[in-house]
C-alpha cells in the first residue's frame, strides 16, 4: 500500500505540535501535597511557554456523578444537604463520587439509594464533563434515571436533610430567578430536555 503526502495534513500535525508545545506548562517543583481519603490537593511550581514562573493548586479528586431522577414525565427528585464550603444547605440534583474500582454506572446506581431511597429501572448516560477544570481533575459523568421505585435502602440523614419533589415547571422557575443554581441542575436538566427526554 502507498501512502501518498498530504501537505494540508502535515501542516495540521505541525501547527498542532506548536499549539500544543505552546500552551504547556512544566512542573518545576512540588511545593506542598495533602491527601486526604482519595483526594489530593497539590501546590506545585510551573514554568510558563514564555519562561515565567507561577504557582498552581490542584485538587486531585476522583471521578463522580450526578443522577437526573424522573419520578414520572413531570416530576424531579432533589435532594437538600449542608455544603460546608458554603456553610448552608443546598438543593441539588443527588451526586456522589465513583468509589475505588468502581465504574461510574455502578456509582450511580449505589447513590440513587443511598441519596433518595429509590432505585431505578434504567439509567441513561447524558455526558461527562469538567466542573472546574482551572484546579480539579474531577470528571462528573451525567445519568437520567427512569422507572423509579423505592429501595430498601436507608437514606444517611448526616448526608442528607430532605428529599424534594419538583416539577418540569417548577424547575425552570428556579433557573430562571434563583441565585446560584447548583450546576449540576442547569446542566442535567437542559441538556436532558434539549435531548427530548422531558
Amino acid at each position: 500500500m502507498i501512502l501518498k503526502f498530504n501537505p494540508v495534513i502535515r501542516t495540521e500535525i505541525l501547527l498542532n505540535s506548536f499549539f500544543i508545545h505552546l500552551c504547556m506548562e512544566k512542573q518545576l517543583t512540588r511545593i506542598f501535597e495533602i491527601k486526604v481519603k482519595n483526594t489530593k490537593a497539590i501546590l506545585d511550581e510551573v514554568e510558563k511557554p514564555s519562561g515565567a514562573t507561577t504557582r498552581r493548586l490542584i485538587i486531585d479528586y476522583p471521578h463522580a456523578i450526578t443522577l437526573i431522577p424522573l419520578l414520572n414525565p413531570e416530576t424531579f427528585i432533589l435532594v437538600k444537604q449542608f455544603r460546608y464550603a458554603l456553610k448552608r444547605e443546598t438543593l441539588e440534583f443527588p451526586a456522589g463520587k465513583v468509589g475505588p474500582g468502581e465504574t461510574p454506572e455502578q456509582a450511580a446506581i449505589r447513590e440513587l439509594g443511598e441519596e433518595t431511597g429509590y432505585k431505578a429501572e434504567k439509567f441513561i448516560k447524558l455526558t461527562s464533563y469538567p466542573p472546574a477544570m482551572g484546579y480539579s481533575s474531577e470528571i462528573i459523568h451525567v445519568f437520567l434515571t427512569t422507572g423509579l421505585t423505592q429501595s430498601n435502602v436507608k437514606v444517611d440523614p448526616d448526608e442528607i436533610s430532605q428529599i424534594v419533589f419538583k416539577t418540569k415547571d417548577e424547575l425552570w422557575d428556579m433557573i430562571q430567578h434563583e441565585p446560584e443554581v447548583d450546576p449540576k441542575i442547569l446542566i442535567g436538566f437542559l441538556l436532558g430536555e434539549k435531548l427530548g427526554y422531558f
